[in-house]
């Protein structure tokens, strides 16, 4: 399994996903941190792996609120709210659905934020929505790992 944290340290609430991965790595999971462009992610898996990926999103609701999407793309949010850049995580998941390079399986947290801007601070409500997102995939890590110690056995 690939856990892969994206974001941006120092833009504000753009940093949740580094954060998840600092708190994951101190529990002893592995968290790749991706601080690129959305189109390197491609790079980062193959169509065999198991990959989670994590990732600040635009608030449309509420600051802090956590979205989980397995297997299939967030389609009820507006282009561009995983993103500021010109290619966004979502068209790059679209473009690696067209190539087949999707992973086998893939599950998507974005943790709403609002403060984008160098140099701000990550807010409240998002630290809550990192400590949220580092117990669901802790969970996760942990159900597989039992998994592959129980079939192993």
């Amino acid at each position: 399994m690939k856990v892969i944290c994206c974001g941006n340290a120092t833009r504000g609430d753009d940093a949740a996903a580094l954060l998840v991965a600092a708190r994951l790595h101190d529990l002893g999971i592995e968290a790749d941190v991706h601080q690129g462009g959305a189109l390197e992610l491609l790079e980062r898996w193959d169509a065999s792996d198991e990959v989670i990926l994590v990732d600040a999103m635009l608030a449309v609701n509420r600051t802090g609120t956590v979205h989980c999407w397995t297997n299939q793309l967030p389609s009820s949010i507006p282009s561009g709210t995983f993103s500021g850049h010109t290619v966004g995580m979502i068209e790059a998941l679209e473009l690696a659905d067209v190539l087949g390079h999707t992973p086998r399986s893939l599950q998507i947290y974005g943790i709403e934020g609002r403060r984008f801007g160098l140099g701000e601070a990550v807010s409240p409500e998002v630290l809550e929505g990192v400590a949220e997102v580092v117990s669901r995939v802790a969970a996760k890590v942990a159900a597989t790992a039992s998994t592959i110690h129980t079939s192993v056995l």
